[in-house]
């Protein structure tokens, strides 16, 4: 894999920073897409990662999505497809995603982000989807956020071209947390020690559970639910040492697995 230009990747053994650097506005060219995607291709298989951190390295920015020259006939069925390979490299990982936005994040941008598992935001952040400005709409929000925000409110947002603070969003439940700007980057760190700070396997399977009973009728995503638990958590060292630790008032000693 070449060394990529358009993004920065910083690795530890339980998280993995990708963060955009793509002068001026961070456009999501196929170039910067087939970029994350190497990277995600890349963590398949890493028990020990328990988190993933999408950002970016421009101050006061995430991006502005894709640029309208790439939208001509001609050209957004091969971007469409990166970045549909690319959400869907997003959705195998088993490790906990989440967006750090600090600032503007439009169109598909928007949807990178809503595609994590989480999003936490500074203050001064904004969200929306102006496509309708050009006659256009953007697809996966289309189909995700119904799930998220309700049919009423995603017709609305997508038919407005509405701008969202940050705090807007949270409370529409677009995002998860918001935190003042001068504060976002050393609540948003202790954010990721906190999740660091569980197992990875506990993790992973808490996230196989919800996802799995996301399309599901109640009851039977009840039994799927119950089934991961007491078939592949209930089987883990992690869960049992977990349990053992409490018991015995002492810090949990995790291996991952």
């Amino acid at each position: 894999m070449n060394p990529p230009t358009k993004i920065r990747v910083e690795k530890t053994e339980a998280r993995c920073e990708i963060r955009l650097n793509n002068p001026p506005i961070n456009k999501l060219d196929q170039e910067l897409l087939s970029e994350i995607t190497a990277v995600l291709e890349a963590l398949r298989g890493d028990d020990h990662l328990k988190l993933i951190v999408l950002g970016s390295d421009i101050e006061g920015l995430f991006s502005e999505g894709m640029h309208v020259e790439d939208r001509t006939p001609e050209k957004v069925g091969g971007l469409m497809a990166a970045f549909g390979h690319l959400l869907y490299k997003l959705n195998e990982q088993e490790a906990i995603c989440v967006c750090e936005v600090d600032g503007n994040c439009f169109g598909s941008a928007m949807e990178l982000a809503v595609y994590c598992d989480m999003i936490v935001a500074s203050g001064r952040s904004a969200f929306g989807h102006p496509g309708i400005k050009a006659g256009l709409f953007p697809p996966v929000a289309a189909a995700v956020y119904p799930h998220l925000i309700g049919r009423n409110r995603t017709i609305e947002l997508l038919i407005t071209a509405r701008e969202l603070t940050a705090d807007e969003a949270r409370t529409m439940g677009l995002i998860n947390r918001v935190w003042p700007t001068g504060e976002f980057k050393r609540n948003a760190q202790n954010f990721f020690e906190q999740l660091e700070q569980y197992s990875a396997i506990s993790l992973r399977l808490t996230k196989k559970a919800v996802e799995q009973a996301l399309y599901e009728r109640v009851p039977v995503a009840i039994r799927r639910a119950e089934d991961i638990y007491l078939n592949e958590l209930m089987r883990s060292h992690d869960a049992m040492e977990g349990l053992k630790a409490l018991m015995e008032e002492r810090e949990p000693q995790w291996k991952n697995k």
